[in-house]
């Protein structure tokens, strides 16, 4: 059976609502730093046209830019850019992965070791 394939018991929803319902998602994560520390923050789901002014193709940036759009602190309020340069570079990688996701866009291990890497190689 093909995926796309509508089921008769299946609820389907308003397109327009789920886009901007999407948008407006906030969903809660627990960030954990090397020393063990753990804060709250929430992140918020990407839109196409946000991911066309983020991704540069320079992996340095992007990190850093996907964070400022898609990372919150627990009150909802975006963090500075002074902050999220200032982070443990493994932490950022880990919440860009689950903005990704959260996002629609599929991310794996493999993928998030190596933007790791490349990053490591930036001062």
């Amino acid at each position: 059976m093909d995926e796309l394939t509508i089921k008769q018991d299946e609820e389907l929803f308003d397109l327009e609502t789920l886009i901007t319902e999407g948008v407006e998602a906030r969903v809660p994560i627990l960030l954990e730093f090397p020393n063990g520390k753990k804060a709250e923050a929430l992140i918020r789901p990407i839109s196409t046209g946000e991911f066309q002014t983020i991704y540069t193709r320079d992996a340095s940036n992007l990190l850093v830019n996907v964070l400022e759009v898609g990372l919150m602190n627990k009150a909802g309020e975006p963090l500075q850019r002074s902050l999220i340069e200032a982070m443990p570079l493994g932490l950022p990688v880990k919440i860009t992965q689950q903005i990704f996701e959260i996002s629609g866009i599929e991310t794996n291990a493999e993928d998030a070791e190596g933007l790791k890497d490349e990053l490591e190689l930036f001062p």
